[in-house]
């Protein structure tokens, strides 16, 4: 272990190395701030000043790589050059994803979701979902084999849509490697793929399920009928709404809920904001996450599965008053008070060693109370402390969402990710740094007290020399 001493002469050293880097970032602001804002106009994305901060840096490399000196000639690459656009998207978000990810989900699909459809069907339509966000395509074949699973077969037309060409590019080869494999549920595909080289492809029997089409929520209109995204039966949009600005978001929630059909389902992911106060769903909370359904005509307290509520708006013609009660008493149950004694208890597991009953109490406790800062938090120590990376990692963005200023929630990410992605672990720690660095050196940092951000700013200068190096001495794990 470095000693404090060390960390801080690490830090300072990392900063002088910075320097003459940050100096030319500066000295093109007015470029690299017209660049970045007319990025985030045209995609809806979300990004906070200090997200914009780090989102500079990024930009100067990739100029670097791609032989531009001013950032204004890149902004004009960008109308010509699609695949200058998909490297963008890609700094500017995480596109984590791989076959059957977060199975409680899928679960809870086959369980309730399409057996309640298949239900309410008329015989011969065929059941029409929808992967908004699919990234490379291992969603959307997820979907493809758990209908194979049920054996609707023809019944399911499965469409995935993405921001990124080159991303549908990926997914409609179906080409894919260990990386797209791991996660126990990911076993589920084997019987599916055909090996082709050093790489798997999806059978042509699941891929004829498919298709794939560009679309951007941050800015297209829906429903859109010419690329089937109107009367359908299922959404999935994991983990996208993230990136997006509150009014997008807002936007993107009555659209849905417009693009399903009466009875229709909406699965977000679980970072994703609430939608319950935008549209009016009949919300449904769950082990696996939080589901939405358009069917104001659904009886109240109507559950999902054992040990699962639900949140009924009423009748058509009492909609907006219900869905305003609705929010407002969420809102109460949210922040009662009696979080300490829960977060207590929680932490006194943890300490004693109990690390699956403090996992257990967490995530109940982030799911009664999903406006709790510090909730999330514990609720992403208790995941970490278990091995549950991935889970962790989620919750701490759901924290993010609610509080994109806290360096704790940002430094645990860059732990979390630091495994699988380095290049996302260095971005959750230079955030986390500059966070604390344009604080009072003696100021306690909020959610992990036991550091000022001094020494917090010592700390996180470490991991960042460390991951640098290690960048540089062999090829990056993510």
């Amino acid at each position: 272990m470095q000693s404090v001493t060390t960390c801080r002469e690490s830090a300072v050293s990392l900063k002088r190395e910075a320097e003459p880097f940050w100096h030319h970032v500066v000295s093109q602001s007015h470029s690299c701030d017209l660049l970045i804002s007319s990025i985030v106009a045209k995609m809806g994305f979300d990004i906070a000043p200090l997200g914009r901060r780090v989102l500079a840096g990024n930009m100067m490399e990739l100029m670097e790589r791609h032989g531009i000196d001013d950032p204004a000639f890149l902004l004009e690459r960008l109308k010509l050059d699609p695949e200058l656009a998909d490297e963008i998207v890609s700094e500017m978000t995480v596109g984590e994803t791989y076959f059957f990810r977060d199975s409680s989900q899928f679960d809870l699909i086959r369980d309730e979701v399409l057996p309640e459809l298949l239900r309410a069907r008329s015989a011969g339509l065929p059941l029409k979902i929808w992967s908004a966000g699919c990234s490379t395509g291992e969603e959307t074949y997820s979907l493809a084999v758990l209908a194979e699973e049920m054996g609707l077969g023809e019944k399911v037309q499965i469409t995935g849509t993405d921001i990124s060409g080159s991303a549908l590019r990926k997914a409609a080869a179906a080409c894919y490697d260990q990386r797209s494999l791991r996660g126990g549920a990911s076993k589920r595909m084997y019987p599916h793929l055909v090996p082709r080289g050093d790489q798997l492809r999806v059978s042509e029997h699941v891929r004829s399920r498919v298709r794939f089409d560009r679309f951007c929520l941050g800015t297209d209109e829906l429903p859109s009928g010419p690329q089937g995204l109107a009367n359908l039966d299922l959404i999935l949009c994991r983990n996208v709404l993230i990136y997006l600005t509150p009014d997008v978001v807002k936007r993107v929630a009555r659209q849905f809920y417009q693009c399903l059909r009466t009875g229709g389902w909406l699965l977000l992911g679980p970072s994703d904001p609430p939608l319950w106060e935008h549209a009016p769903f009949t919300t449904f909370t769950t082990p696996a996450g939080i589901l939405y359904r358009r069917d104001p005509a659904m009886p109240h307290s109507r559950a999902l599965g054992r040990g699962n509520t639900s949140v009924d708006h009423g009748a058509a013609s009492e909609r907006s008053r219900d869905l305003d009660h609705v929010g407002s008493r969420l809102k109460k149950a949210i922040l009662t008070p009696g979080e300490g004694p829960i977060v207590r208890r929680i932490l006194s597991a943890l300490h004693n060693g109990s690390m699956d009953v403090a996992a257990k109490r967490a995530a109940e406790a982030a799911g009664k109370h999903p406006l709790s800062a510090r909730l999330h938090y514990v609720n992403g120590l208790a995941l970490m402390a278990v091995g549950e990376c991935e889970k962790a990692g989620a919750a701490l963005r759901k924290l993010l969402y609610l509080n994109r200023s806290l360096a704790a929630a940002h430094f645990l990410l860059g732990k979390c990710c630091l495994p699988r992605d380095h290049k996302v672990a260095l971005r959750a720690f230079e955030t986390a740094h500059a966070l604390c660095a344009d604080r009072p050196p003696d100021e306690r940092v909020e959610l992990m007290e036991d550091f000022s951000a001094g020494q917090f700013v010592a700390l996180i200068g470490r991991e960042i020399a460390d991951l640098r190096r290690l960048r540089q001495d062999g090829p990056d794990a993510g």
